[in-house]
């Protein structure tokens, strides 16, 4: 069943199906109806494999968080992150931005033919200090680390670095609010560099150095 409602100038999709014995309800931009209904076909697998769903329970698919809260109406909805307030802390029903992320970086994933390796909101990604607002940029990945949160990924300006540049940390969403162009490129392994131009994901090679995305591939 669906409902559609204003939030704003946006129209909001809700998508409800019964899950065992809850009806579980997905909150998205009504443009995102095809991602939604996979989103619950993912939960409803899950449940058939014996993945309970209920108040409380905490879900990841990828690097997206899903936590099911009781609404009024006794429907649990599904929750994630709010990263325009505290992500840390704080929740929102609206899945769009979370869900567009996960279904970009899986797309990215199987078009390169490889296994992602997820980056969370909360993991962390070390930056050239302010070289986000720069065009040109490469981002390499080394091991991550999920005790210290590291995800692993360097973001660097492109071109001569003589004299070295500071370095400083950022959260994954903090990068994807500021480039949410790179967030695809999040899920890439060990060993792989993507070079990034002012439209978004130029080139990726692999820990192989072999060319494996180019320009014509976007």
């Amino acid at each position: 069943m669906n409902t559609v409602f204003s939030r704003g100038r946006i129209e909001v999709l809700q998508k409800h199906v019964a899950i065992g014995d809850e009806v579980v309800t997905v909150a998205c931009a009504d443009s995102m109806a095809v991602q939604a209904e996979w989103l619950l076909d993912c939960l409803m697998h899950l449940h058939g494999s014996g993945r309970s769903v209920g108040e409380g329970v905490r879900l990841q698919f990828g690097g997206m968080f899903m936590t099911f809260r009781r609404l009024p109406s006794n429907e649990l909805a599904v929750c994630v992150p709010d990263v325009d307030a505290d992500p840390f802390k704080d929740e929102t029903t609206d899945v769009s931005d979370a869900l567009t992320v996960l279904v970009n970086q899986i797309s990215f994933a199987e078009k390169l033919g490889v296994e992602p390796v997820e980056t969370t909101f909360h993991d962390k990604v070390v930056i050239d200090q302010g070289c986000l607002g720069a065009d040109k940029l490469f981002m390499l990945r080394s091991a991550p680390s999920a005790t210290d949160g590291d995800s692993g990924w360097f973001i660097g300006l492109q071109g001569p670095r003589e004299p070295a540049p500071a370095f400083e940390a950022v959260f994954a969403f903090q990068l994807l609010k500021m480039r949410p162009e790179l967030a695809a490129a999040l899920v890439l392994p060990e060993g792989f560099l993507v070079m990034v131009d002012a439209a978004g994901i130029a080139a990726v090679a692999d820990a192989d150095n072999r060319t494996i995305f180019t320009l014509h591939d976007r």
